[in-house]
């Protein structure tokens, strides 16, 4: 099972006449009617008639952050084994086939299980061999179109998960989960080191680990999955989900879709047979069911003390509504828009600091007409002044009278001895006649 841009990717075995191997389904319907399965690539390639171009036995499926799928097909006794590559963003097209060499994968095979391993350098699968006798694993590199055995001392190993510095190795016929570091696989060593982390409290069949760092796994005796945190030094099983009424064998399946968005199907016995669940791990959707009704999250384990999930479980498909701006791109959109709004604040800081500039150049400016007016005002105060410097701004106007004519009662003026005594104000007065 593989989940990416709304579509549930599933492999199938061909048993009781089921005429395809891979098939898909949307994750949205605006109705409560099951999702029609539609076969992937396409329906010419899934006929059985041509090896070297149909799909034979899809087993192990995964999606990279490029949104290509990776399927490994197990062939048959006639059909090589194969891992196939398509392009989910150029219209599911083909873009490798590498057949397996019988040296590296015989004729005793079961693949089963497989992750993909994205690194700046190069692109590896990691395939799961689940033989009697097996003890390795596949992998698998995109630029060398190589593939190769890794010995990892586990044996009959059915499900692999990947963090970004070891592949974790589990089998449904041991209790057992052991890490293998992944720089020596990458470095083609033939036998890496095989570190022993724990014991699962029962088999398991199907691992994933989220972005976070948490790894589910199921418990299909138990009909439950169950999470570790692997930042946690010491293996702790928590518990996550159960539901007795489940198939015996094959409860459910699980995968995580490119927003770390943990998807399960479950499977049971009575109508209706398979349900579709989403648990929303980095919280970057909503969601909203479209369907009629929804099974009750009394589903969940209640007794989960320290992980308790937020599931909820549908009949049909579901509609979801992002929240983030993010949400809609895939890895390279998503670099593109960061890229774009670094490159947009950058312009943005640089025009801030040119008008900064220029504003502090004009106060600059500003500062020195002040200080060079102030500086004149200086110089013009250091001119000398006359002794009695009040008579400088003194204004021009009648001089005081001296003393009163008794006869005809005017006033007696002091005759001007100086040439500025000319400009005195004269006051005409009535009567008075000034041209005598």
């Amino acid at each position: 099972m593989a989940v990416f841009r709304g579509r549930v990717f599933v492999s199938y075995s061909r048993y009781n006449g089921i005429p395809v191997t891979l098939a898909w389904f949307p994750t949205t319907s605006e109705s409560s009617t099951p999702p029609q399965l539609n076969p992937f690539p396409s329906w010419q390639a899934q006929k059985r008639s041509d090896c070297k171009a149909a799909l034979y036995s899809i087993r192990g499926l995964d999606i990279d952050i490029y949104g290509r799928l990776w399927a490994v097909d197990d062939g048959s006794d006639v059909c090589k084994p194969k891992l196939w590559i398509f392009d989910l963003n150029h219209k599911d097209s083909l873009k490798v086939k590498h057949e397996f060499l019988p040296e590296v994968v015989s004729s005793e095979r079961f693949l089963l299980d497989l992750v993909v391993d994205v690194t700046p350098e190069d692109t590896f699968a990691y395939i799961a061999d689940s033989y009697e006798q097996s003890t390795h694993i596949i992998a698998y590199s995109l630029n060398k179109d190589k593939s190769w055995r890794v010995e990892t001392g586990a044996s009959r190993i059915e499900t692999l998960a990947i963090s970004h510095s070891n592949i974790y190795v589990g089998g449904l016929h041991s209790n057992n989960l052991h890490a293998v570091r992944l720089c020596e696989i990458r470095a083609e060593i033939k036998k890496p080191k095989t570190s022993f982390i724990g014991k699962f409290s029962y088999e398991t069949r199907r691992m994933v680990l989220d972005l976070n760092g948490r790894l589910y796994f199921d418990l299909p005796y138990e009909r439950s999955i169950k999470s570790w945190d692997t930042n946690v030094a010491s293996f702790k099983e928590e518990k996550f989900f159960k539901d007795t009424r489940l198939a015996e064998y094959y409860p459910f399946i699980f995968s995580l879709d490119e927003f770390n968005n943990l998807w399960i199907i479950t499977m049971s016995d009575k109508e209706p047979k398979y349900k579709l669940m989403k648990y929303a791990v980095s919280r970057t959707k909503s969601e909203t069911c479209t369907c009629n009704y929804t099974i009750s999250t009394a589903t969940t384990s209640t007794t989960t003390t320290e992980h308790q999930p937020d599931i909820s479980a549908f009949d049909c498909g579901l509609n979801f509504t992002e929240s983030g701006i993010f949400a809609r791109l895939d890895r390279h959109q998503t670099d593109t828009l960061i890229i774009s709004l670094m490159c947009s604040n950058g312009v943005t800081f640089l025009i801030m600091a040119l008008i900064i500039l220029f504003l502090g150049l004009k106060f600059r400016r500003m500062q020195n007409s002040i200080d060079q007016i102030n500086k004149e005002g200086e110089e013009m105060s250091q001119f000398p002044r006359d002794d009695d410097e009040s008579d400088t701004y003194d204004d021009v106007g009648p001089p005081e009278p001296l003393a009163e004519n008794q006869d005809d009662n005017e006033p007696i003026y002091e005759r001007c001895e100086s040439e500025s005594e000319l400009y005195a104000e004269i006051v005409p007065q009535p009567g008075h006649n000034y041209f005598v």
